[in-house]
């Protein structure tokens, strides 16, 4: 399929050259002439780098051919023979073969991304290709000094002309391309950032099971000694006693309990069943967690960014998924601080979960800000926006994991989680988080603030200027 595609380009850019060759310009007082179809030919082996240069100039030198044959003999000149018109026009059609054949000869795809280079051998194959065609038309004796910079200055024209618009063209893909390549980082950090979330609330997990697991096996304990009819320590009065295993009864108040000696061994041995497979279950976080820790130390090593750059990843990526909500949301930035840090995954998982939980909250149009300033010895990131805004008896409970003020279409609660997340990683910085029912973005006195106040020693890399941290506010 690749090598079909590769063939039908080059008959397209044959037929275009061939078609365009018709237009023919001769410069009075010489026997030259210089077609439309080399820049068409020259224009398309620089710009489409996959296409074949020999295979495309042989292609062009054929179709020009027999159709300047067929013209001059059915139209301009039906009263020359054809054996006289086919020699006439074989110079001009040779051309266009040693364009490419020169193209090739001089390795010009090795130069690709030098333009200067690109120019000087492009002209040096264009006054070359002319020379053999001006030489099998006329002789040798039409190569003189007045034909070679005729020759040299026209050829040096039409390829800057050409090769400018290639490098355009270019700079335009390159772009392009590089946008593409930031849009892809922007993903991928949000992806990672997400994952390092996981891991530190799948941490918190673990210790939850090894509290399970402990609490188990201590239950276990417990009811095994309760089961032991050997056990005869004395207990206090209205306590379990095991003096008769069988009756089990409340000293000093004569209640018969509805649990017997085995039953109290069958949930003994249920509890340390359940012992068991929680620390099953803590071996497999364990290998889970030991895999991730490992994966987000490395590449949390090798990403650093500056704040501004992180607020302006948040923006970009999050433009996007507000585009695909249907939304038009304008975002703003204001970032007085440009200070390295290298706490990328948690910043950013604070800062996406507030800015999707902001687009989430606008109808259909309106604006959020992300503000980044210094106050006092802490970074307070803000998210602000103009949505609906948060009922002031709700403020309070809005960080409690699963509360949520969010709905589905169809009537289902979202699942609360999100802002729940920034308040636990602002927590695990040292910072705090707060939420206010107004924003300066809202005309009509709704939306929303969120902010987060971190200390600056723990999110600033190493090296950075202490004296930063005890400089007066700037907010």
């Amino acid at each position: 399929m690749v090598k079909l595609e590769k063939w039908l380009l080059v008959l397209i850019v044959a037929v275009i050259a061939a078609l365009s060759g018709l237009v023919e310009i001769t410069p009075v007082g010489t026997d030259l002439r210089f077609a439309v179809a080399s820049v068409v030919l020259i224009f398309a082996l620089l710009a489409i780098r996959n296409l074949p240069l020999v295979t495309t100039g042989l292609a062009t030198a054929v179709a020009i051919y027999v159709l300047r044959v067929l013209v001059d003999y059915y139209f301009r000149f039906p009263e020359t023979g054809l054996a006289a018109i086919a020699w006439v026009q074989f110079p001009g059609a040779l051309y266009y073969f040693l364009i490419g054949l020169f193209l090739y000869l001089f390795k010009i795809r090795r130069y690709w991304n030098n333009l200067v280079v690109t120019l000087l051998l492009t002209i040096s194959a264009d006054v070359s290709a002319n020379l053999v065609e001006l030489v099998i038309r006329d002789g040798f004796s039409a190569v003189h000094f007045r034909a070679l910079g005729f020759l040299l200055a026209v050829s040096t024209i039409r390829i800057i002309w050409v090769t400018s618009i290639v490098g355009l063209i270019r700079i335009r893909q390159l772009q392009a391309r590089q946008q593409e390549e930031r849009l892809h980082l922007d993903k991928t950090m949000i992806m990672l950032s997400s994952l390092h979330t996981e891991a530190f609330f799948l941490k918190k997990s673990f210790r939850e099971m090894e509290e399970v697991m402990s609490s188990a096996y201590r239950i276990y304990s417990g009811l095994a000694t309760f089961s032991d009819p050997f056990y005869a320590s004395p207990k206090p009065s209205g306590s379990l006693t095991n003096k008769n295993p069988e009756s089990l009864q409340l000293e000093g108040h004569g209640i018969q309990p509805a649990v017997s000696a085995g039953d109290i061994e069958e949930i003994s041995k249920l509890a340390l069943n359940l012992s068991h497979k929680a620390h099953e279950i803590k071996k497999d976080f364990q290998r889970t967690l030991a895999g991730l820790d490992k994966f987000i130390y490395h590449e949390r090593s090798q990403n650093t960014v500056t704040l501004e750059e992180l607020v302006q990843m948040i923006i970009r990526s999050h433009s996007a998924y507000a585009q695909a909500r249907g939304k038009k949301v304008d975002f703003f930035a204001d970032v007085s601080l440009h200070h390295f840090t290298d706490q990328v995954y948690t910043l950013t998982s604070i800062l996406s979960n507030l800015v999707t939980n902001s687009i989430d909250a606008i109808a259909y149009e309106g604006a959020i800000e992300i503000r980044c300033h210094q106050k006092q010895d802490y970074v307070c990131l803000e998210v602000v926006d103009s949505g609906e805004g948060i009922p002031e008896n709700k403020l309070p409970h809005i960080f409690d994991l699963g509360y949520t003020t969010k709905y589905t279409s169809n009537g289902k609660a979202f699942t609360g989680i999100g802002l729940h997340h920034v308040s636990e990683l602002a927590k695990q910085l040292g910072g705090r988080v707060a939420a206010f029912s107004r924003s300066h973005l809202s005309a009509e006195n709704k939306g929303a603030t969120f902010q987060v106040f971190i200390p600056a020693r723990n999110i600033m890399m190493e090296g950075e200027d202490d004296r930063w941290i005890t400089s007066p506010s700037t907010s």
